[in-house]
């Protein structure tokens, strides 16, 4: 996810550190639609086909991992997405299309490795499955925000007023819009995840830019001007911080 080319691009600035230890006593803001999919993923067989559809095991998990959290020291707020962006309404259909038709796939496919990719293929995060999800965290007392539109820009402004110390993601657009420190590719099993820290960026063996981070940032920026920090402060109520943390 993100923009290509940003990721390699950092990766003399990238440290390998332990999310446990990293993050003891700190504040990590959590881009929710990671964890989803990720979950999504494993209970794949619940989650998609045309019989009755289960997210138990998902809201479950997903809120597991939260206790979990805080059972070592660390204060989890999570951030999901919102409306959908108006701007990104032909990308948004074409994932739609190809959903489709991977669902199509899975009822001509025996049992086995192509079916299960086709499965996989064909899960979407819905409206009942966020919904089962909020109520369990709810129902958990964790916090969470939902954004106005992508969680990203919402994340972005919760590290820039200082409520979180860490943003817990996959996407290279948020190391883009100036999070502090941006944890990536996190290893839930051993613990260990890819750390982005602004402050290293402007070491002396920082990598040298080559344009890319430049037309990364404008990317970013434009996105910014339709769904970012400006838009979630201009649009108070139901959906901002103040009200769901």
């Amino acid at each position: 996810m993100g923009i290509a080319g940003v990721l390699p691009l950092l990766a003399p600035a990238t440290r390998r550190v332990n999310f446990w230890t990293e993050l003891r006593d700190s504040c990590v803001g959590i881009d929710s639609s990671v964890w989803m999919h990720q979950l999504a993923l494993k209970y794949c067989e619940d989650v998609t086909g045309d019989g009755p559809r289960s997210y138990d095991g998902v809201a479950r998990d997903f809120v597991d991992r939260g206790k979990q959290l805080i059972a070592n020291g660390i204060d989890p707020l999570f951030v999901f997405d919102g409306k959908a962006v108006p701007a990104k309404g032909e990308t948004a259909a074409a994932r739609r299309e190809r959903r489709a038709a991977a669902a199509l796939r899975v009822g001509s496919l025996p049992d086995g490795p192509d079916r299960l990719r086709a499965q996989r293929a064909s899960i979407s995060i819905s409206t009942a499955m966020l919904a089962a999800i909020i109520a369990s965290v709810r129902k958990e007392g964790l916090r969470y925000i939902v954004a106005p539109y992508e969680a990203d820009p919402q994340l972005a402004l919760l590290d820039r007023q200082r409520v979180v110390d860490y943003v817990l993601t996959v996407d290279s657009d948020l190391v883009v819009l100036g999070v502090r420190r941006c944890l990536l590719k996190l290893n839930w099993g051993s613990g260990e995840a890819d750390l982005i820290d602004q402050d290293d960026l402007y070491h002396p063996e920082a990598p040298h830019d080559d344009g890319t981070l430049l037309r990364a940032m404008e990317s970013a920026s434009s996105r910014l001007e339709r769904s970012g920090p400006v838009t979630a402060c201009r649009n108070p109520g139901k959906r901002t911080c103040a009200s769901m943390i």
